[in-house]
Protein backbone atom coordinates (compact mmCIF):
# COMPACT_ATOMS: atom_id res chain seq x y z
CA UNK A 1 0.00 0.00 0.00
CA UNK A 2 1.49 3.31 -1.13
CA UNK A 3 0.20 6.16 1.02
CA UNK A 4 0.57 9.95 0.82
CA UNK A 5 0.12 11.32 4.35
CA UNK A 6 -0.61 14.99 5.12
CA UNK A 7 0.14 15.83 8.74
CA UNK A 8 -1.64 18.53 10.73
CA UNK A 9 -0.36 21.82 12.15
CA UNK A 10 1.23 20.19 15.19
CA UNK A 11 2.26 17.01 13.35
CA UNK A 12 5.39 16.12 11.42
CA UNK A 13 6.53 13.76 8.64
CA UNK A 14 7.97 11.47 11.34
CA UNK A 15 5.08 11.73 13.79
CA UNK A 16 3.27 8.88 15.49
CA UNK A 17 0.64 8.41 12.76
CA UNK A 18 2.95 7.95 9.76
CA UNK A 19 5.33 5.93 11.96
CA UNK A 20 2.50 3.58 12.94
CA UNK A 21 1.51 3.11 9.30
CA UNK A 22 5.11 2.35 8.35
CA UNK A 23 6.05 0.07 11.23
CA UNK A 24 2.80 -1.60 12.31
CA UNK A 25 0.93 -1.72 9.00
CA UNK A 26 4.06 -2.04 6.81
CA UNK A 27 2.76 0.59 4.39
CA UNK A 28 5.01 2.56 2.06
CA UNK A 29 4.29 6.02 3.46
CA UNK A 30 5.33 9.32 1.91
CA UNK A 31 4.87 12.14 4.42
CA UNK A 32 6.03 15.52 3.06
CA UNK A 33 6.66 18.50 5.29
CA UNK A 34 3.35 20.32 4.89
CA UNK A 35 4.87 23.73 5.65
CA UNK A 36 7.40 23.52 2.79
CA UNK A 37 5.62 26.35 0.96
CA UNK A 38 4.15 27.99 4.04
CA UNK A 39 1.32 27.24 6.47
CA UNK A 40 -1.56 28.61 4.43
CA UNK A 41 -4.10 26.04 3.27
CA UNK A 42 -3.38 26.97 -0.34
CA UNK A 43 0.35 26.34 0.17
CA UNK A 44 -0.25 22.98 1.81
CA UNK A 45 -2.61 22.00 -0.98
CA UNK A 46 0.09 22.82 -3.53
CA UNK A 47 2.49 20.46 -1.72
CA UNK A 48 0.00 17.59 -2.04
CA UNK A 49 -0.88 18.38 -5.65
CA UNK A 50 2.79 18.26 -6.64
CA UNK A 51 3.19 14.84 -5.04
CA UNK A 52 0.05 13.50 -6.70
CA UNK A 53 1.21 14.77 -10.09
CA UNK A 54 4.60 13.11 -9.78
CA UNK A 55 3.80 9.69 -8.35
CA UNK A 56 1.12 7.02 -7.96
CA UNK A 57 -0.50 6.46 -4.55
CA UNK A 58 -3.11 3.97 -3.42
CA UNK A 59 -4.36 6.16 -0.59
CA UNK A 60 -4.29 9.81 0.50
CA UNK A 61 -4.55 10.29 4.26
CA UNK A 62 -5.05 13.67 5.91
CA UNK A 63 -4.78 14.44 9.59
CA UNK A 64 -6.65 17.43 10.07
CA UNK A 65 -8.95 22.35 -5.61
CA UNK A 66 -9.40 23.65 -8.55
CA UNK A 67 -12.68 25.54 -8.04
CA UNK A 68 -11.20 28.04 -5.60
CA UNK A 69 -9.41 29.93 -8.37
CA UNK A 70 -12.71 30.32 -10.22
CA UNK A 71 -14.55 31.28 -7.04
CA UNK A 72 -11.92 33.89 -6.24
CA UNK A 73 -12.19 35.23 -9.79
CA UNK A 74 -15.94 35.63 -9.33
CA UNK A 75 -15.35 37.34 -5.98
CA UNK A 76 -12.83 39.74 -7.54
CA UNK A 77 -15.45 40.50 -10.20
CA UNK A 78 -17.88 41.78 -7.59
CA UNK A 79 -19.82 38.69 -6.52
CA UNK A 80 -20.24 38.30 -2.78
CA UNK A 81 -18.65 35.16 -1.34
CA UNK A 82 -21.99 34.39 0.30
CA UNK A 83 -23.40 33.87 -3.21
CA UNK A 84 -20.97 31.02 -3.92
CA UNK A 85 -21.53 27.55 -2.42
CA UNK A 86 -19.07 24.65 -2.51
CA UNK A 87 -20.31 21.06 -2.31
CA UNK A 88 -17.74 18.36 -1.65
CA UNK A 89 -16.77 15.21 0.18
CA UNK A 90 -16.68 14.99 3.95
CA UNK A 91 -13.29 13.29 3.62
CA UNK A 92 -11.62 15.64 1.18
CA UNK A 93 -9.05 18.38 1.72
CA UNK A 94 -11.78 20.88 0.81
CA UNK A 95 -13.01 20.71 4.43
CA UNK A 96 -10.13 22.98 5.44
CA UNK A 97 -9.30 24.59 2.14
CA UNK A 98 -12.69 26.07 1.23
CA UNK A 99 -13.67 27.67 4.57
CA UNK A 100 -10.17 29.14 4.93
CA UNK A 101 -10.84 31.13 1.74
CA UNK A 102 -14.11 32.47 3.13
CA UNK A 103 -16.54 30.29 1.17
CA UNK A 104 -19.33 28.09 2.49
CA UNK A 105 -18.87 24.33 2.15
CA UNK A 106 -21.59 21.67 2.37
CA UNK A 107 -20.54 18.01 2.33
CA UNK A 108 -22.55 15.13 0.93
CA UNK A 109 -22.12 11.36 0.83
CA UNK A 110 -20.10 9.66 -1.86
CA UNK A 111 -17.10 7.46 -2.59
CA UNK A 112 -15.06 6.36 -5.55
CA UNK A 113 -16.21 3.02 -6.94
CA UNK A 114 -13.38 0.46 -6.72
CA UNK A 115 -13.28 -2.06 -9.55
CA UNK A 116 -11.53 -4.90 -7.74
CA UNK A 117 -13.49 -5.05 -4.51
CA UNK A 118 -17.17 -6.02 -5.00
CA UNK A 119 -18.15 -5.36 -1.36
CA UNK A 120 -16.54 -1.89 -1.37
CA UNK A 121 -18.15 -1.21 -4.75
CA UNK A 122 -21.63 -1.99 -3.39
CA UNK A 123 -21.04 0.35 -0.45
CA UNK A 124 -19.82 3.07 -2.84
CA UNK A 125 -22.96 2.69 -4.98
CA UNK A 126 -25.12 3.04 -1.86
CA UNK A 127 -23.24 6.19 -0.84
CA UNK A 128 -23.60 7.55 -4.37
CA UNK A 129 -27.39 7.11 -4.30
CA UNK A 130 -27.53 8.67 -0.84
CA UNK A 131 -25.40 11.55 -2.08
CA UNK A 132 -27.80 12.18 -4.97
CA UNK A 133 -30.74 12.33 -2.54
CA UNK A 134 -28.80 14.77 -0.32
CA UNK A 135 -27.88 16.87 -3.37
CA UNK A 136 -31.51 17.02 -4.53
CA UNK A 137 -32.54 18.35 -1.12
CA UNK A 138 -29.64 20.82 -1.00
CA UNK A 139 -30.14 22.26 -4.50
CA UNK A 140 -33.91 22.31 -4.09
CA UNK A 141 -33.46 24.39 -0.94
CA UNK A 142 -30.64 26.69 -2.13
CA UNK A 143 -31.79 27.08 -5.78
CA UNK A 144 -28.42 27.89 -7.41
CA UNK A 145 -28.44 29.54 -10.81
CA UNK A 146 -25.59 27.38 -12.14
CA UNK A 147 -23.41 24.44 -10.97
CA UNK A 148 -19.71 23.99 -11.77
CA UNK A 149 -18.59 20.32 -11.71
CA UNK A 150 -14.86 19.78 -11.26
CA UNK A 151 -14.70 16.02 -11.73
CA UNK A 152 -14.44 13.12 -9.30
CA UNK A 153 -17.03 11.24 -7.27
CA UNK A 154 -17.79 14.21 -5.00
CA UNK A 155 -19.21 16.31 -7.84
CA UNK A 156 -21.40 13.69 -9.52
CA UNK A 157 -24.39 13.75 -7.11
CA UNK A 158 -24.79 17.52 -7.49
CA UNK A 159 -24.38 17.37 -11.24
CA UNK A 160 -27.03 14.63 -11.49
CA UNK A 161 -29.37 16.51 -9.14
CA UNK A 162 -28.91 19.58 -11.35
CA UNK A 163 -30.11 17.54 -14.33
CA UNK A 164 -33.25 16.49 -12.45
CA UNK A 165 -33.93 20.05 -11.24
CA UNK A 166 -33.09 21.62 -14.62
CA UNK A 167 -30.22 23.71 -13.24
CA UNK A 168 -27.48 24.55 -15.80
CA UNK A 169 -24.23 22.60 -15.31
CA UNK A 170 -20.73 23.48 -16.50
CA UNK A 171 -18.05 20.80 -16.18
CA UNK A 172 -14.31 21.49 -16.01
CA UNK A 173 -11.60 18.96 -16.91
CA UNK A 174 -7.96 19.79 -16.15
CA UNK A 175 -6.40 16.83 -18.02
CA UNK A 176 -6.39 15.94 -21.71
CA UNK A 177 -8.04 12.60 -20.88
CA UNK A 178 -11.32 13.21 -19.00
CA UNK A 179 -12.21 11.25 -15.89
CA UNK A 180 -15.25 8.99 -15.71
CA UNK A 181 -17.40 11.48 -13.78
CA UNK A 182 -16.90 14.24 -16.33
CA UNK A 183 -17.50 11.84 -19.22
CA UNK A 184 -20.94 11.09 -17.80
CA UNK A 185 -21.72 14.68 -16.76
CA UNK A 186 -20.80 15.96 -20.23
CA UNK A 187 -23.95 14.29 -21.61
CA UNK A 188 -26.12 17.01 -20.07
CA UNK A 189 -23.67 19.81 -19.23
CA UNK A 190 -24.26 23.13 -21.04
CA UNK A 191 -20.50 23.48 -21.53
CA UNK A 192 -17.43 21.37 -20.78
CA UNK A 193 -14.53 23.69 -20.05
CA UNK A 194 -11.34 21.88 -21.08
CA UNK A 195 -7.67 22.61 -20.58
CA UNK A 196 -6.47 21.05 -23.83
CA UNK A 197 -7.77 21.32 -27.37
CA UNK A 198 -9.10 18.01 -28.61
CA UNK A 199 -10.28 16.76 -25.21
CA UNK A 200 -13.11 14.37 -26.05
CA UNK A 201 -16.04 15.88 -24.20
CA UNK A 202 -19.34 17.11 -25.64
CA UNK A 203 -19.89 20.89 -25.90
CA UNK A 204 -16.20 21.48 -25.16
CA UNK A 205 -14.97 25.04 -24.64
CA UNK A 206 -11.21 25.52 -24.38
CA UNK A 207 -10.72 27.76 -21.34
CA UNK A 208 -7.40 26.40 -20.08
CA UNK A 209 -6.60 25.23 -16.57
CA UNK A 210 -6.73 27.82 -13.74
CA UNK A 211 -3.36 28.39 -12.05
CA UNK A 212 -2.43 29.97 -8.73
CA UNK A 213 -2.21 33.74 -8.60
CA UNK A 214 1.55 33.71 -7.90
CA UNK A 215 2.13 32.19 -11.35
CA UNK A 216 0.12 34.97 -13.00
CA UNK A 217 2.04 37.58 -11.01
CA UNK A 218 5.37 36.01 -12.03
CA UNK A 219 4.61 36.92 -15.66
CA UNK A 220 5.12 40.56 -14.70
CA UNK A 221 8.68 39.92 -13.47
CA UNK A 222 11.57 40.48 -15.86
CA UNK A 223 13.46 37.13 -16.16
CA UNK A 224 16.82 38.92 -16.30
CA UNK A 225 16.26 40.40 -12.83
CA UNK A 226 15.60 36.95 -11.36
CA UNK A 227 18.65 35.47 -13.07
CA UNK A 228 20.76 38.31 -11.74
CA UNK A 229 19.64 37.54 -8.17
CA UNK A 230 20.40 33.86 -8.75
CA UNK A 231 23.81 34.81 -10.21
CA UNK A 232 23.19 32.87 -13.39
CA UNK A 233 25.85 33.89 -15.95
CA UNK A 234 24.27 35.98 -18.71
CA UNK A 235 25.67 33.76 -21.45
CA UNK A 236 24.30 30.54 -19.91
CA UNK A 237 21.09 28.73 -20.71
CA UNK A 238 19.11 28.15 -17.53
CA UNK A 239 17.64 24.64 -17.29
CA UNK A 240 15.29 23.62 -14.48
CA UNK A 241 14.66 19.95 -13.68
CA UNK A 242 11.96 18.94 -11.23
CA UNK A 243 10.02 15.91 -10.13
CA UNK A 244 8.02 17.67 -7.44
CA UNK A 245 8.94 18.12 -3.79
CA UNK A 246 9.36 14.35 -3.39
CA UNK A 247 11.28 14.08 -6.61
CA UNK A 248 10.97 11.76 -9.59
CA UNK A 249 13.69 9.12 -9.41
CA UNK A 250 13.62 8.45 -13.14
CA UNK A 251 14.27 12.11 -13.96
CA UNK A 252 16.82 12.52 -11.17
CA UNK A 253 18.98 9.57 -12.22
CA UNK A 254 18.69 10.38 -15.91
CA UNK A 255 19.85 13.96 -15.36
CA UNK A 256 22.76 12.82 -13.19
CA UNK A 257 23.89 10.45 -15.94
CA UNK A 258 23.19 12.95 -18.75
CA UNK A 259 25.24 15.89 -17.46
CA UNK A 260 28.67 14.36 -18.25
CA UNK A 261 27.42 13.75 -21.82
CA UNK A 262 26.25 17.33 -22.48
CA UNK A 263 27.97 19.48 -25.08
CA UNK A 264 30.75 21.34 -23.31
CA UNK A 265 30.66 24.14 -25.86
CA UNK A 266 27.33 25.44 -24.52
CA UNK A 267 27.20 27.32 -21.23
CA UNK A 268 24.58 25.74 -18.98
CA UNK A 269 23.24 26.38 -15.51
CA UNK A 270 21.22 23.40 -14.27
CA UNK A 271 18.87 24.05 -11.35
CA UNK A 272 18.07 20.51 -10.20
CA UNK A 273 15.17 20.23 -7.74
CA UNK A 274 15.91 16.72 -6.49
CA UNK A 275 13.22 16.29 -3.86
CA UNK A 276 13.42 14.79 -0.41
CA UNK A 277 13.33 11.13 -1.43
CA UNK A 278 16.57 11.12 -3.49
CA UNK A 279 18.33 14.09 -1.90
CA UNK A 280 20.93 12.26 0.17
CA UNK A 281 21.87 9.90 -2.66
CA UNK A 282 22.17 12.46 -5.44
CA UNK A 283 23.64 15.30 -3.41
CA UNK A 284 26.83 13.24 -3.20
CA UNK A 285 27.32 13.75 -6.96
CA UNK A 286 27.28 17.55 -6.71
CA UNK A 287 31.03 18.15 -6.83
CA UNK A 288 31.57 15.79 -9.78
CA UNK A 289 28.68 17.24 -11.80
CA UNK A 290 29.88 20.81 -11.20
CA UNK A 291 33.01 19.93 -13.17
CA UNK A 292 30.82 19.65 -16.27
CA UNK A 293 28.22 22.45 -15.91
CA UNK A 294 27.10 25.11 -13.45
CA UNK A 295 25.18 22.50 -11.47
CA UNK A 296 22.91 23.65 -8.63
CA UNK A 297 21.14 20.86 -6.77
CA UNK A 298 18.47 21.75 -4.25
CA UNK A 299 16.21 19.55 -2.15
CA UNK A 300 13.13 21.75 -2.49
CA UNK A 301 12.34 25.01 -4.29
CA UNK A 302 10.39 27.54 -2.24
CA UNK A 303 9.90 30.07 -5.05
CA UNK A 304 8.83 27.96 -8.00
CA UNK A 305 7.03 30.78 -9.87
CA UNK A 306 10.22 32.87 -10.08
CA UNK A 307 12.36 29.88 -11.04
CA UNK A 308 9.96 28.91 -13.83
CA UNK A 309 9.73 32.49 -15.04
CA UNK A 310 13.52 32.77 -15.41
CA UNK A 311 14.14 29.35 -17.00
CA UNK A 312 14.96 28.70 -20.66
CA UNK A 313 13.83 25.07 -20.46
CA UNK A 314 12.20 22.76 -17.91
CA UNK A 315 12.38 18.98 -17.50
CA UNK A 316 9.31 17.73 -15.67
CA UNK A 317 6.48 15.25 -15.31
CA UNK A 318 3.24 16.15 -17.12
CA UNK A 319 0.54 16.41 -14.46
CA UNK A 320 -2.30 18.87 -14.92
CA UNK A 321 -0.98 21.44 -12.42
CA UNK A 322 2.64 21.67 -13.58
CA UNK A 323 1.76 21.67 -17.29
CA UNK A 324 -0.73 24.49 -16.69
CA UNK A 325 1.97 26.52 -14.95
CA UNK A 326 4.51 25.77 -17.69
CA UNK A 327 1.99 26.91 -20.30
CA UNK A 328 1.06 30.04 -18.35
CA UNK A 329 4.72 31.10 -18.27
CA UNK A 330 5.38 30.30 -21.97
CA UNK A 331 8.14 27.87 -21.02
CA UNK A 332 9.66 25.32 -23.44
CA UNK A 333 9.69 21.88 -21.85
CA UNK A 334 10.90 18.30 -21.94
CA UNK A 335 8.08 16.25 -20.46
CA UNK A 336 8.46 12.78 -18.98
CA UNK A 337 4.90 11.51 -18.38
CA UNK A 338 4.32 9.43 -15.27
CA UNK A 339 3.58 5.86 -16.39
CA UNK A 340 0.40 4.19 -15.16
CA UNK A 341 -1.32 7.51 -14.38
CA UNK A 342 -5.13 7.09 -14.50
CA UNK A 343 -6.20 6.95 -18.13
CA UNK A 344 -2.56 7.68 -19.05
CA UNK A 345 -3.60 11.32 -18.81
CA UNK A 346 -0.04 12.61 -18.38
CA UNK A 347 0.94 11.24 -21.78
CA UNK A 348 -2.14 12.88 -23.28
CA UNK A 349 -1.28 16.18 -21.54
CA UNK A 350 2.27 16.01 -22.90
CA UNK A 351 1.13 15.14 -26.44
CA UNK A 352 -1.20 18.14 -26.45
CA UNK A 353 1.71 20.45 -25.60
CA UNK A 354 3.97 18.69 -28.09
CA UNK A 355 1.36 19.23 -30.81
CA UNK A 356 1.54 22.97 -30.12
CA UNK A 357 5.28 22.83 -30.68
CA UNK A 358 6.23 24.00 -27.18
CA UNK A 359 7.29 20.65 -25.69
CA UNK A 360 9.25 17.50 -26.41
CA UNK A 361 8.28 14.14 -24.90
CA UNK A 362 10.70 11.62 -23.43
CA UNK A 363 8.96 8.39 -22.45
CA UNK A 364 9.66 7.18 -18.92
CA UNK A 365 11.13 3.89 -20.17
CA UNK A 366 13.58 5.86 -22.36
CA UNK A 367 14.45 8.42 -19.72
CA UNK A 368 18.10 7.64 -19.10
CA UNK A 369 21.40 9.50 -19.44
CA UNK A 370 22.05 8.87 -23.15
CA UNK A 371 18.50 9.64 -24.31
CA UNK A 372 18.11 12.74 -22.13
CA UNK A 373 21.54 14.13 -23.04
CA UNK A 374 20.85 13.63 -26.76
CA UNK A 375 17.60 15.59 -26.47
CA UNK A 376 19.16 18.36 -24.37
CA UNK A 377 22.13 18.65 -26.74
CA UNK A 378 19.76 18.97 -29.68
CA UNK A 379 17.83 21.79 -28.00
CA UNK A 380 20.73 23.69 -26.40
CA UNK A 381 22.87 23.58 -29.55
CA UNK A 382 19.96 24.96 -31.57
CA UNK A 383 18.84 27.92 -29.50
CA UNK A 384 16.72 29.16 -32.39
CA UNK A 385 14.51 26.11 -31.88
CA UNK A 386 14.22 26.91 -28.16
CA UNK A 387 13.19 30.44 -29.13
CA UNK A 388 10.58 29.08 -31.55
CA UNK A 389 9.24 26.74 -28.85
CA UNK A 390 8.77 29.73 -26.54
CA UNK A 391 7.06 31.71 -29.29
CA UNK A 392 4.65 28.82 -29.89
CA UNK A 393 3.99 28.63 -26.15
CA UNK A 394 3.28 32.37 -26.03
CA UNK A 395 0.92 32.07 -28.99
CA UNK A 396 -1.13 29.42 -27.20
CA UNK A 397 -0.82 30.73 -23.65
CA UNK A 398 -4.04 30.72 -21.62
CA UNK A 399 -3.43 32.83 -18.54
CA UNK A 400 -7.04 33.87 -18.06
CA UNK A 401 -8.53 30.43 -17.43
CA UNK A 402 -10.10 31.46 -14.12
CA UNK A 403 -11.74 34.48 -15.71
CA UNK A 404 -12.90 32.42 -18.71
CA UNK A 405 -14.59 29.90 -16.44
CA UNK A 406 -16.12 32.67 -14.37
CA UNK A 407 -17.47 34.25 -17.55
CA UNK A 408 -19.15 30.97 -18.58
CA UNK A 409 -20.75 30.70 -15.16
CA UNK A 410 -22.06 34.26 -15.27
CA UNK A 411 -23.57 33.77 -18.73
CA UNK A 412 -25.45 30.66 -17.62
CA UNK A 413 -26.58 32.35 -14.41
CA UNK A 414 -28.33 35.17 -16.27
Amino acid sequence: MRVLFAHGFEGSPDGSKPTYMREALRWDVTAPKMSELGWSIASQTEVLIRHLDQDNFDLLVGSSMGGLAVANALARDGHRKEEILFVGSDRGIEQDLVPSEGFELVTISGAGIPRRNPIAALRAIYLLIRGIVEALRLLGRRKPKVVLALGGFACFPCAFASLVLKIPVIAHEQNAVPGLANKIISRWARHCAVSYKGTSLRNAVNTGNPVRQSIIEARQIEPASIREKLKVPRENLFIVATGGSLGAKTINLALRDAIPLLNKGVGLTVHHIIGRRDWEELARSEEELRSYVDYRPIEFEYDMPSILRSADLIISRAGGSITAEIAALDLPSVLVPLPNAPGDHQTANAKSMEALGSARILADENCDGPHLSALLNELTENQEELHRMRQRAEKNSQISASESLASLLKKEAL
